[in-house]
């Protein structure tokens, strides 16, 4: 018979800072997080199941297991049972902050199929939600309408700066929008942004222009423009920032961005007390983007948490509450097979 009251509470990790040439502090700004002081942290991640990078439970009977351990010993009450498979071989989902303090460069990422030829078990479909921007600041998605892979080819040949940026569009952002980047769109983060990515666990990046820097090393990165030219597509220009669907819940605005294979991604706001279905016999992921408050499982179990925070709600419990100290903004995202 099952348990009417689950026994795994909420799961928080800790976070991976990652090094990146053009990351900085707005991490430690934004989110009070402590950063290396001689180096500038570009990505945290929150949630991870890479093998070669992995993040670990950081409280409760679970502390210090990461998720392949979750998986073995609690993976169908943590995960679900229809998904408990996949997250023991393959985790699919990455969760990350990422602090663009200059522009990243131009890159694309495969979709699964060409990722398995390489490799790897996913491709990689994500998702900005900006948390930040100073004015003016930008994003690249897509190609301006008439780019040809020809015309591409020649502006990276040329190198110049003014020439790349002719052929992709470019999407002036601020706090609250959010980027849908299926495999395959070309896309680029520009200078000043702080924003949350939900993405398929896949670190398969093809960077195909990087404005004529060079990496921590002192050395130019590294290109990959065969394979990039083997995955871009060119002649769909799309959305700038994806239109949402309004699907308010009793006291909590939600607005949905995407619905279908490989995640759901939606972002809520609350100021007072709402309770919240989670998704049937699945995990959900929870980043708080601004405010405070607490998560209350089905069992009374209160758990605080609050800006730059992300957790984990097990498959098992059957809903939960959220209440709001100060006014909440956070981002809710589950697998989609």
């Amino acid at each position: 018979m099952a348990n009417s009251v689950p026994v795994i509470g909420l799961l928080k990790f800790e976070p991976r800072l990652v090094e990146k040439v053009w990351g900085g502090r707005r991490l430690e700004t934004a989110f009070g997080r402590t950063l290396p002081a001689d180096s500038p942290t570009g990505e945290s991640w929150e949630i991870s199941g890479l093998r070669q990078a992995p993040t670990y439970v950081s409280s409760g009977p679970l502390k210090g297991a990461d998720l392949y351990r979750v998986s073995a010993t609690h993976g169908a009450e943590v995960f679900g049972p229809d998904l408990v498979e996949e997250c023991m071989r393959d985790f699919p989902l990455l969760v990350k902050f990422i602090d663009a303090s200059n522009v990243l460069s131009v890159q694309v990422h495969p979709a699964d199929e060409y990722a398995r030829g390489e490799g790897f078990a996913y491709g990689k479909s994500e998702a900005w939600v900006i948390v930040a921007a100073d004015e003016g600041g930008c994003v690249y998605r897509g190609f301006a309408p008439g780019t040809t892979p020809e015309s591409f080819r020649k502006a990276l040949d040329a190198g110049d700066v003014a020439s790349v940026e002719a052929c992709l569009n470019k999407v002036v952002v601020k706090p609250g929008d959010v980027i849908d980047l299926p495999a395959g769109v070309v896309h680029a983060i520009g200078a000043g942004l702080l924003l949350c990515e939900i993405q398929q666990s896949c670190d398969l990046t093809y960077r195909v222009y990087d404005w004529g820097r060079v990496g921590l090393d002192g050395k130019p990165r590294e290109l990959h423009l065969d394979k990039a030219f083997d995955v871009m597509e060119f002649g769909r220009v799309g959305d700038d920032c994806a239109p949402g669907r309004d699907e308010p819940a009793e006291g909590v605005a939600r607005t949905v961005y995407r619905d279908a294979y490989p995640f759901h991604l939606e972002t809520a706001e609350l100021s007072g007390e709402a309770h919240l279905a989670t998704p049937e016999g699945r995990f959900e992921i929870i980043c708080v983007l601004s405010g405070t408050g607490r998560i209350v499982s089905p069992a009374g179990d209160e758990s605080a948490f609050g800006p730059g925070q992300s957790v984990m709600v097990p498959a098992s419990w059957d809903g939960y509450r959220v209440a709001a100290d100060a006014p909440l903004k956070w981002v809710r995202s589950w697998v989609v097979s």
